[in-house]
């Protein structure tokens, strides 16, 4: 997440930044995971731990909230994401490590197993 320059490098162009909002002392700072699979309506996706400045320090998350949009078109199926952050210089992007990135198979698949 680049606070500077209010945008977010991410695995592929799913996930987006929505809004990075300047609150005074904070950034409000909201994501949005696109084109999730329909079947998937029950899950939710968190997928980070904690954000970490350019020096590896961690990173203040407060109010975080996550809801799920379900529609017709499976571009329509998002996960939204929501949280603030102290504002100040991180000194560079902030980073986080993915802990789930939903990517279903949607072709017939194979195991082996010995």
């Amino acid at each position: 997440l680049d606070v500077a320059n209010k945008q977010i490098v991410s695995p592929d162009n799913r996930l987006q930044l929505l809004k990075l909002t300047d609150m005074g002392d904070s950034y409000a700072v909201s994501l949005k995971l696109s084109g999730l699979d329909s079947s998937w309506d029950n899950m939710n996706y968190t997928t980070w731990d904690s954000w970490k400045d350019a020096h590896g320090n961690t990173v203040e998350v407060s109010n975080h909230t996550s809801s799920r949009t379900l529609g017709e078109d499976p571009e329509s199926n998002a996960s939204l994401e929501s949280f603030t952050i102290p504002k100040k210089d991180y000194g560079g992007v902030l980073t986080t490590t993915l802990h789930e990135w939903p990517n279903p198979l949607r072709e017939p698949y194979r195991i082996r197993i010995k």
